[in-house]
């Protein structure tokens, strides 16, 4: 499960807080992820409307496992523990955060 914290994202800031929830153990993770590399954002870039569940899952790993924590995150925990709405919720706060990151700060 993925809580959004974009209450608390700050302008600017160079991480973006998350919770993460493994709905199997119960653990709670609190991670800060942090811009991916350019190989990980163009996959994430280009997704659409059409692409597949797999395609989508892989990205969000991919993206939620570059973290301040080093905290690994796999497709597999994705697929067990994430909703296609947490994705996209995960996904909007993800684009404003980079969109606030890059405003404030254009290096």
């Amino acid at each position: 499960m993925y809580k959004s914290n974009s209450a608390v994202i700050v302008r600017g800031a160079r991480f973006m807080p998350c919770t993460l929830i493994d709905e199997n153990s119960g653990k709670t993770y609190e991670i800060n992820v942090k811009e991916p590399k350019l190989k990980v954002y163009k996959k994430f870039e280009a997704l659409n409307d059409s692409s597949a569940v797999e395609d989508i899952i892989d990205v969000t790993a991919a993206v939620l496992n570059s973290n301040k924590e080093n905290i690994e995150i796999t497709a597999e925990f994705v697929e067990d523990n994430f909703t296609l709405a947490e994705i996209a919720q995960f996904f909007e706060d993800f684009t404003n955060w980079l969109s606030e990151a890059r405003n404030s700060n254009p290096n």
